[in-house]
This record gives structure tokens, sequence and C-alpha cells, in this order.
């Protein structure tokens, strides 16, 4: 299973929607035209809610399934968005204590300072998100640094593109999600049509 992962605000739904758009599966239908974001998928952020015992995760205005850990660890996905993995080393521990092996991940990053003035644009918004999702840069950037560490010490295979600068190639995208998963790619008259660096998730 490949997951588009990063953290918020990096560029991960933009990914996610074009994906779907192409035609894969991502087992969610939650979209937020407003703050161009969503499409995380329903199992797993229902999994880590029962998980973590807070019924706010990630945020506490949207209904997530009840997920038993057999469940998440039998997702068989070809893709799904995640995008907080890598705001918590011990989401990634979770993650690896049910699915230790066979994941992909293509990582999502952008500069702590700029996802923290992205979310603040949209306050009304984030302000519903779990108190487990860090909201300043400086811990944001160590929890990122240390999660992407974890992931690698694990054995997981990951990629990374950094945003807003690998927009500018579509190529440079596939060819890491060629990487990670030789079967998915994205459609480039889809990316055509919904890429537009006038949207919020750019700001």
């Amino acid at each position: 299973m490949l997951v588009i992962t990063g953290t918020q605000r990096s560029g991960t739904s933009l990914i996610a929607r074009v994906l779907e758009e192409t035609g894969y599966d991502l087992g969610s239908s939650l979209w937020d035209e407003e703050v161009q974001g969503g499409l995380d998928s329903d199992l797993i952020c229902g999994f880590y809610q029962q998980y973590l015992g807070d019924p706010t995760f990630p945020f506490d205005d949207y209904e997530w399934p009840v997920v038993e850990p057999e469940q998440f660890a039998a997702m068989d996905y070809e893709v799904v968005k995640f995008c907080y993995l890598l705001m918590n080393p011990a989401f990634v521990t979770i993650w690896h204590k049910f699915r230790p092996e066979g994941d992909t991940f293509l990582v999502m990053h952008r500069k702590p300072e700029h996802v923290v003035a992205s979310k603040l644009r949209k306050w009304e918004r984030f302000r519903h998100d779990s108190l487990l999702l860090v909201q300043v840069s400086k811990p944001l950037h160590s929890n990122f640094h240390h999660s992407t560490h974890l992931l690698r010490s694990l054995g997981y295979k990951y990629e990374t593109l950094y945003f807003p600068e690998c927009v500018s190639s579509l190529g440079k995208i596939n060819e890491a999600l060629r990487s990670l998963d030789p079967d998915v790619q994205i459609n480039s008259e889809v990316w055509d049509k919904l890429y537009d660096p006038t949207k919020i998730h750019f700001k």
C-alpha cells in the first residue's frame, strides 16, 4: 500500500486528489473545498482515533468509523492518504506495530513555519484539530525529522518531495511514485485540470 503522508498543508491533498481523479480509490470521500484539503483514509483516521483514545483526533467535527486493529492491519488499498503520520513519531511506532512491512510512503515536506502559517490563515477550520497535532514550527520540525528517521530505521521505503517546489515538475512527482509503486502514476491531463497555484493550500 502506498501512503501519501508528511504533515498537514504540505501538498498531500493535492497529490491525493489528482490520484483520485486519475482513477485510484483512496477510501475517502471527505473534501473541504474552502481549505482545499481532505481525502485522508476513513479507516486509518478511525483506527488512530480509537487506538489513541482521543475522540478529537485528527479533528473533532467529523464522525470517523470505529475501526479495530485487525481492520487496520488488513487494509489493502493501492493508494491511501494519511497526512498526519509524520507529525508525531508515536504515530509511526503505532503504524509499525500493526503494519510492520510492505507499505511505502510518499513524504511531502514543507517548511514547518509555512505549514503553521497556512493553518493560521484558516484557523476557524484548523482550531478543531486534536491537541496531539503540534501547531508550533520548532516542535513540528523536530517531530517530522524524528519521524522520518524512525520510518527509515524501521525499514520502510519512502521518497520525499518538497512542496511547493515539486509541483513545477509532474515528471519528478511521477518518478517518485514509480519508485514506490510502478503501477501508480498521475495522468497529465488530470494534473493540468486540477493544478492551480492560486488555491489556498499554496498560501
